[in-house]
């Protein structure tokens, strides 16, 4: 009887089969972290340089059409049209425009103004998009148009959802409260005279 036992065991310690399994299990939610963390990333990494190459442009026709007067809504929409990647752009995008003096310079808050995504507005989702109420409420705050040879700052802030929050990046990248984070685009130019 002891025999029978401990060739039963001896054989179950030298079966071979089943050991991949073991190891397929202990590393697949490392792997599949790793592949949602590269999706992430290159989702951020298409918004900043969709935002930075429309922001380029925008500042681009700010300074070649000098006798224009630039709104918040005016610059956004053009914006807007030229970054077709970044979805409800209308509603996620804030705009900051600062005058800035270079002999007395006094740096701007770190802090870039975005869209307030905790207040939304959700009888007016049309297929489940989200739109936020105090882009439609609040007048937008830190937005003066320049005059001539006078430097600005122009700030833009993009507020998305991540695609998978719940990977490794997805998850270490600041959110505020409604589960939205920001990608931030700044641009420095001169107002032209006329």
């Amino acid at each position: 009887m002891k025999h029978v036992v401990l060739t039963a065991l001896r054989r179950f310690r030298d079966n071979q089969e089943g050991t991949a399994t073991i190891s397929v299990a202990l590393w697949a939610p490392f792997l599949v972290s790793i592949a949602l963390s590269t999706v992430e990333m290159g989702a951020l990494t298409i918004r900043q340089v969709s935002l930075e190459r429309a922001l380029d442009e925008t500042i681009r026709a700010v300074r070649l059409e000098t006798g224009k007067a630039w709104t918040h809504a005016g610059m956004k929409d053009d914006i807007c049209a030229r970054a077709s990647v970044l979805t409800n752009c209308d509603y996620l995008l804030h705009l900051e425009m600062l005058s800035v003096d270079m002999r007395d310079y006094v740096a701007p808050d770190e802090r870039a103004e975005c869209t307030d995504t905790v207040k939304l507005l959700t009888s007016e989702t049309g297929g489940g998009i989200e739109i936020p109420l105090v882009d439609r409420l609040t007048a937008p705050r830190n937005f003066e148009n320049g005059q001539a040879h006078q430097t600005m700052i122009l700030r833009a802030c993009y507020k998305y959802k991540p695609i998978s929050p719940l990977s490794y990046f997805g998850g270490a990248i600041p959110k505020d409260d409604a589960g939205y984070t920001a990608v931030v685009s700044t641009g420095l130019f001169v107002h032209e005279p006329q």
